[in-house]
């Protein structure tokens, strides 16, 4: 769901990224559990890339509210590690992957 999530919210095509040889993971993540969902609800999740942390890792903090009552219910951050797909090791976040991000 985590790489759902990358693909809806920044409309990025992940198999074409993994044949280009990367992928990404999430390696982190924190949440703030700060009042309960109760019953069916619409929820409007905000989020952006905040930073680039060592040119391998993106930070990708949120907000979950409910869309009625604006009232925030979780916030957190999840990092996703970009992984090069030959090495299996964290690679740099390239020319290529920062236009999807930032342009």
């Amino acid at each position: 769901s985590r790489l759902i999530f990358l693909e809806s919210r920044f409309d990025l095509d992940l198999d074409k990224i993994s044949k280009i040889g990367f992928a990404f993971f999430a390696s982190e993540g924190e949440i703030k559990f700060l009042r309960p969902i109760n019953g069916l609800r619409t929820l409007d999740v905000e989020t952006f890339v905040e930073s680039v942390k060592d040119e391998v890792t993106l930070v990708i903090p949120f907000t979950i509210k409910d869309s009625k009552t604006s009232k925030v219910n979780s916030e957190g951050k999840i990092h996703f590690t970009i992984i090069d797909l030959k090495t299996g090791k964290p690679a740099p976040l390239n020319d290529e992957l920062r236009k999807l991000f930032f342009e």
